[in-house]
């Protein structure tokens, strides 16, 4: 890795961030995504960034897609395989989703 500052090749290092070491410790998706989202390290506030303004970017196209955001859910859960599923933040947040407040 450069060093800008002397412009020599150094070792990198590897970054250390609480949020991921708290979220690879827990032991539920639940908690690894609120272990993250909401820590408070450059890590976290990443996590949460992308996370809200994939939230809001898609909240916007709702009335693109369908009427209302319950068929958009009905439509995905139905054929999501994956738990929980993409649509359904609130079984990763808990009562801190952005559907339940």
């Amino acid at each position: 890795m450069l060093d800008y500052k002397t412009l020599e090749y150094r070792p990198a290092q590897k970054a250390k961030f609480p949020s991921l070491d708290a979220a690879k410790a827990a032991s539920t998706p639940a908690a690894k995504a609120k272990a993250l989202i909401y820590g408070e390290d450059r890590a976290g506030k990443f996590a949460w960034k992308i996370t809200n303004d994939s939230l809001l970017y898609a909240a916007r196209r709702i009335p693109e897609i369908a009427e209302d955001v319950y068929n958009i859910d009905n439509a995905v859960n139905g054929a999501s395989t994956m738990k929980p599923a993409p649509s359904n933040p609130g079984m990763l947040w808990g009562s801190r989703s952005p559907w339940t407040g």
